[in-house]
């Protein structure tokens, strides 16, 4: 999706974790995937998931206390995973249209 110029697609998002060390990180998520008592709230990363990480439920980017990222739980996952064909077929809607438009504006060149 970076590489496409694309931070939405659907329901994932790309989101980017700054430490106070000046690095950055983009990490995927799925918008408003889990609901409690007060309202929606978006997954973890999608990039770390729980069982790659010990079980733990995240940690501090670079060691920078305000800058927690939360890893995906099991039931995000496997979400993400079920609906992956999906995000693969608009990917490719998107870039079929970004290529239509180059060829389009390469014809206007001759």
């Amino acid at each position: 999706m970076i590489d496409l110029d694309i931070n939405e697609l659907d329901d994932l998002q790309i989101k980017t974790a700054h430490s106070f060390h000046g690095i950055s990180e983009n990490y995927l998520i799925i918008k408003n995937f889990n609901k409690d008592e007060y309202g929606y709230h978006d997954s973890g990363s999608l990039n770390n998931c729980k069982a790659n990480n010990k079980n733990e439920n995240g940690s501090y980017f670079e060691g920078d206390l305000t800058c927690w990222i939360k890893y995906a739980t099991y039931e995000e996952s496997l979400y993400f995973l079920n609906n992956i064909k999906r995000y693969f077929k608009l990917l490719n809607n998107i870039e079929i249209k970004k290529c239509n438009e180059i060829e389009n504006a390469l014809k206007g060149i001759e």
